[in-house]
């Protein structure tokens, strides 16, 4: 079920599609049409070399550390207030 948000905060679900859909597959197996069930994807997982694994983790790190010196000149901020 999809749920989709207008600008002036109402959400509107979409499920008439997805309900008409789910209708139609049922009126034709209660018909006795032959039903085609769908190919589910198979995806498979790239190999993530050591190298951009360590790389990934120097660059997590360094944006801990930012978010770390951000909090401590917020906290600064608001006591010199």
């Amino acid at each position: 079920m999809e749920t989709k948000t207008k600008s002036n905060g109402t959400a509107k679900k979409q499920t008439a599609t997805v309900k008409k859909e789910v209708q139609r597959k049922l009126t034709e197996q209660a018909i006795g049409k032959t039903v085609v069930p769908e190919k589910k994807v198979i995806v498979e997982k790239t190999v993530i070399n050591l190298d951009d694994r360590i790389q990934k983790f120097e660059k997590l790190r360094g944006l801990a550390n930012q978010r770390e010196r951000l909090t401590e000149t917020l906290n600064e901020l608001t006591k010199f207030n």
